[in-house]
């Protein structure tokens, strides 16, 4: 038997993710490389690692599926070609 809201008697159920949810589902969960993540993530789509320094510093390689913070934090450490976009924000 499905569970009811006791006010309205409507059933309570889990709807389906949106775009916006399997997104951000994606960003808190997700591990990918830095390519994946440069190239899933709109705000650093375009941008080129040219000296990976934020890599370099526990020995894992771009080709490492890492979390997107921890992407932000190497991506902020390193040698970056950006396109303008991602300057403007």
């Amino acid at each position: 038997m499905a569970t009811t809201n006791n006010i309205t008697g409507d059933e309570i159920k889990s709807g389906v993710y949106t775009a916006d949810g399997r997104f951000n589902y994606d960003l808190i969960f997700g591990k990918k490389t830095a390519h994946e993540w440069i190239d899933f993530h709109p705000d650093y789509s375009g941008s080129q690692i040219i000296d990976e320094n934020g890599w370099r510093v526990d020995g894992t390689s771009l080709d490492s599926k890492i979390s997107f913070n921890d992407f932000k934090r190497r991506f902020n450490a390193s040698t970056v070609l950006t396109p303008l976009n991602y300057i403007e924000k």
